[in-house]
């Protein structure tokens, strides 16, 4: 998201289904990656060196699709040129 967007810092809410759990406010993509990050951790799923060797091959992917697939190929994305 922060190479679609061109930047990190860009507020925004995510609301569940769940009425107890009501929306989760951020002001960054970063701030939503460490947090889903922190919560396998704290869930016991992952530990800090599981959870930061996912972030590789994650953003590896996002740098491959979103030229690939996500943007024009020809002429200027809706951002113009941005680098990844």
């Amino acid at each position: 998201m922060r190479a679609f967007f061109c930047n990190d810092n860009v507020p925004f809410a995510l609301h569940s289904d769940a009425p107890q759990t009501g929306a989760r406010t951020y002001e960054s993509f970063s701030q939503v990656e460490a947090e889903a990050g922190r919560s396998r951790i704290l869930g016991g799923i992952r530990f800090e060196f599981s959870n930061q060797a996912g972030l590789q091959p994650g953003r590896a992917v996002a740098n491959e699709i979103l030229p690939t697939r996500l943007l024009l190929t020809d002429g200027a994305t809706h951002f113009g040129q941005c680098p990844l």
